[in-house]
């Protein structure tokens, strides 16, 4: 009878490693991309005191240009107009003079199935090797055990 031949660490260790990279770049190249979060009194605050250069609208997103240059996000009702927000905080006419608005209308990022199946496939790895780490033990028990 022969003997299977047994399993190094290496074996384990290397789907381990992968699909915890896999699982690490997804959220990395999610997290690479936010901004600074502000709300919409902080922008309507900096409006009135001259602070901001660009607001750019990106669906519900506003992205706030500061005159010092640094960036931030902000969240808006894409019911309504990002005008019409800001003055019910206060701002008035003369202050959006000296301020550039941009509309990005741009459609939602396709789905990505490449992403998306990474993301499955690494998930299956894992579960996959706890399975057989969980079936190599309890076989190892049942045979301590006769």
């Amino acid at each position: 009878m022969t003997r299977p031949r047994p399993r190094t660490v290496l074996f384990y260790l290397v789907p381990v490693i992968v699909s915890i990279g896999l699982c690490a770049f997804l959220v990395i190249r999610r997290e690479v991309a936010s901004l600074p979060a502000i709300t919409l009194q902080q922008v309507a605050s900096a409006l009135q005191e001259h602070r901001v250069r660009v607001l750019t609208q990106r669906g519900d997103d506003l992205l706030v240009t500061f005159a010092d240059g640094h960036l931030a996000q902000s969240r808006i009702d894409s019911d309504q107009g990002v005008i019409a927000q800001l003055v019910t905080y206060g701002v008035t006419e003369d202050q959006f003079a000296g301020i550039a608005l941009s509309f990005d209308l741009q459609p939602p990022p396709p789905f990505s199935w490449p992403r998306f199946l990474l993301g499955v496939l690494a998930v299956v790895i894992l579960v996959g090797l706890l399975v057989h780490r969980f079936a190599r033990i309890m076989w190892a028990f049942a045979r301590f055990m006769t």
